[in-house]
């Protein structure tokens, strides 16, 4: 739609990090994150595609790199797109870490004053009790003279944009600066697709107005689709996602704009700098090699049983009084050598 409708921006960044660029994940954070938009994004086209089922709503999706740099994707972003679409986004949601754990967390900069925003954070309540998902907001006031934030919708409040990240964790203080165990392994897959499916029962119930917590809407033709969340899924976790390495000509790259423009009236990119002097060395991939050895008290151990095993043999051949009398003279050898010494 255009004129003056609002917008809903749901916002995920797509890279990884790690000290060891080819083996950073990134499973739950954020690859879950980016299946979720790109399964809203398709979800939504259905239902955008029909006349009788538009609602007076845009839905806007935006992937952004850089989640793990001050997520200067969004920084950037927010920086170069035109003022009138950012003066139409009504709530941006950033999804950060949704593949995992029993709740989630609304992280919000401060509480709603907008009747909109009130009864949007209403029905992310009441979705999740319909859904049995424990939930809860987490309000959390922003520094805007902060160099560093904790969440991603921060950079959006600082614009003065209604925002929230929602995540499984409480706090960003649980959350993972590295990728390097974040494998899809930390990934429950039914949890990553109920979580889907509540994000997109609120955002359904908000954009249309619907007020029955009973009401589901995607289910049957509009149900997630599993093989499309778990093919995207490993195709995130088996590529190279760590920035600056992942460029625009990177396979995965291709594909999720592929997939965005399956999925939307419009795609663009936008190339982002890293201007913050953040530096990366190294290459990609690297061989080790890792070697076992005994530990010492093997050879504590192996001495103690070969000198056993020398004596054995010295009462065998000598007896046990030849065996005491060579003992007394090796005795009698140390102590002229210590003297002498």
């Amino acid at each position: 739609h255009g004129g003056n409708v609002p917008t809903i921006a749901v916002i995920a960044f797509h890279d990884s990090f790690g000290f060891v660029p080819a083996l950073a994940d990134g499973a739950d954070s954020n690859a879950s994150g980016v299946v979720a938009v790109l399964e809203l994004a398709r979800l939504y086209s259905k239902l955008y595609s029909g006349s009788r089922t538009q609602p007076n709503y845009n839905l806007m999706f935006v992937l952004t790199a850089g989640g793990f740099s001050n997520f200067a994707g969004s920084r950037h972003w927010i920086d170069n797109t035109d003022a009138r679409v950012l003066e139409s986004i009504e709530f941006a949601l950033c999804l950060n870490s949704i593949g995992s754990g029993d709740g989630l967390y609304l992280h919000v900069s401060k509480p709603p004053k907008e009747e909109p925003i009130q009864k949007l954070y209403e029905k992310f309540r009441t979705t999740a009790s319909g859904l049995g998902i424990p939930f809860d907001i987490v309000q959390k006031k922003v520094n805007i003279s902060a160099a560093e934030f904790s969440w991603e919708h921060e950079h959006y409040s600082r614009k003065r944009i209604v925002s929230g990240t929602l995540s499984h964790y409480a706090s960003a203080s649980e959350t993972s600066v590295s990728s390097l165990f974040d494998s899809s392994t930390r990934v429950d897959a039914k949890i990553l697709r109920r979580n889907i499916q509540y994000i997109a029962e609120v955002l359904a119930r908000h954009i249309y107005g619907y007020e029955n917590e009973q009401l589901e809407i995607f289910e049957g033709s509009l149900a997630i689709n599993e093989h499309f969340v778990d093919a995207w899924m490993e195709t995130l976790t088996s590529h190279n996602r760590m920035a600056p390495f992942s460029t625009p000509s990177a396979p995965y790259q291709q594909a999720l704009y592929n997939a965005l423009k399956a999925s939307t009236s419009e795609v663009t990119q936008q190339a982002v700098v890293f201007d913050d002097g953040v530096s990366f060395y190294g290459e990609i991939e690297a061989e080790m090699s890792v070697y076992k050895v005994k530990p010492v008290s093997f050879d504590v151990l192996f001495s103690g049983c070969l000198a056993v095993y020398f004596l054995f043999l010295s009462f065998v051949i000598q007896g046990v009084r030849g065996s005491i009398d060579g003992f007394k003279r090796f005795l009698n050898i140390g102590q002229k050598s210590k003297k002498r010494y």
